[in-house]
């Protein structure tokens, strides 16, 4: 089992914050308010598009980046 690193809890953090930000976040201020020009869905899908980027940037780190020592 690999333990947690620095970069690891910062990428889940980031990553996890754009996706939650994107789609419940803003999907329960959409819904509250109505149409608003700052909530479009390309928006939302661009949020949720970098948060995945930012997980798919962690697993190509971790197939190049020697495991730490436990």
């Amino acid at each position: 089992m690999s333990t947690l690193t620095t970069i690891d809890k910062l990428a889940m953090l980031l990553g996890g914050g754009l996706i939650v930000l994107g789609l419940p976040v803003l999907g329960f201020v959409l819904t509250v308010t109505g149409e608003c020009p700052l909530f479009y869905p390309i928006i939302r899908g661009y949020l949720v598009l970098l948060g995945f980027i930012v997980f798919m940037l962690l697993g190509v780190s971790k197939l190049f980046l020697p495991a730490p020592e436990a």
